[in-house]
């Protein structure tokens, strides 16, 4: 099941013939994630590498909770996990709330997923990665922009995800109108 996509993370060295569609998807690729380099390599259709960053494209076909999500690859289910973030725990205060924002955002919907072929330990090993809709929209900045998740710190060292969050605090949205917000690492 989740062989084959991870037989693809491993081709990192493949090489791939640089076709007119492969220079338009790559034109894509640059858009979502802003790298400009010729080490970018097409995998297959929809897969692309370029240094430690893996991309593909996939429907999402189910949300776990707020910061974990299903995805469909061909055939071939993929389980996903936010990076950078932490969202409240669906028992939590705001859980359900961050869970249907994750919903709203991209269920059912081909979004491109960028992640550094890190698989996390948790529910059968979900890849870590960032989420953007067709538009460019980041899905895990979005959901700390709105604040329905906290930055995870402990995990990430983007500090873009830093000011989007104290920005939420500030501005008091999402889980950050709360008197006392407690963590999801704290919660647990």
């Amino acid at each position: 099941m989740i062989f084959y996509f991870l037989l693809i993370l491993a081709c990192v060295g493949c090489e791939s013939k640089n076709s007119k569609e492969t220079r338009n998807n790559e034109r894509d690729y640059y858009a979502i994630s802003g790298v400009r380099n010729d080490s970018l390599r097409k995998i297959e259709d929809d897969v692309y590498v370029y240094a430690n960053n893996v991309t593909v494209k996939l429907k999402i076909i189910g949300i776990r909770d707020g910061d974990s999500a299903d995805g469909l690859y061909g055939e071939f289910p993929v389980g996903i996990r936010l990076a950078h973030i932490d969202a409240p725990e669906k028992r939590q205060a705001f859980g359900k709330a961050a869970k249907q924002k994750l919903s709203d955002l991209c269920f059912g919907k081909t979004v491109t997923i960028v992640s550094e072929g890190k698989k996390g330990t948790y529910h059968g090993g979900r890849l870590i990665a960032e989420i953007f809709l067709e538009d460019g929209t980041n899905v895990n900045k979005t959901l700390i922009s709105e604040g329905f998740a906290w930055h995870y710190k402990k995990y990430s060292k983007d500090k873009s995800y830093d000011a989007l969050e104290n920005d939420a605090r500030i501005n008091k949205r999402g889980l950050w109108t709360d008197q006392n917000p407690v963590s999801p690492w704290d919660f647990r």
